[in-house]
């Protein structure tokens, strides 16, 4: 007998599941560059905590940036109220 798709996770992990063949090959990285990218990173006196490889890699963590940043200066007035009153908060502490 053999086990197929368990019903509840087909909107989960079965739909990931579902994609990934049509994925395959269909990544714009080139798998070459990408290694040496790595030894590039790896050699490095100060390499990144996060590192970026491909302009699809690079186009989602530029939105993601870009999203905290919205919503950061939205909710910024907020996070400031919650201080002490006696706590002096200045501007270029806050922006550096």
């Amino acid at each position: 007998m053999t086990a197929g798709p368990v019903p509840i996770r087909s909107s989960t992990a079965g739909a990931v599941r579902g994609a990934v063949p049509g994925l395959n090959h269909a990544q714009p990285g080139d798998p070459v560059k990408g290694a040496a990218a790595f030894l590039t990173l790896a050699d490095a006196e100060n390499p990144p905590v996060r590192a970026q490889l491909g302009s699809d890699c690079l186009q989602e963590l530029e939105a993601k940036i870009t999203q905290l940043r919205t919503e950061s200066e939205a909710w910024r007035d907020l996070a400031l109220s919650t201080d002490h009153e006696d706590v002096l908060v200045r501007e270029e502490k806050i922006h550096t």
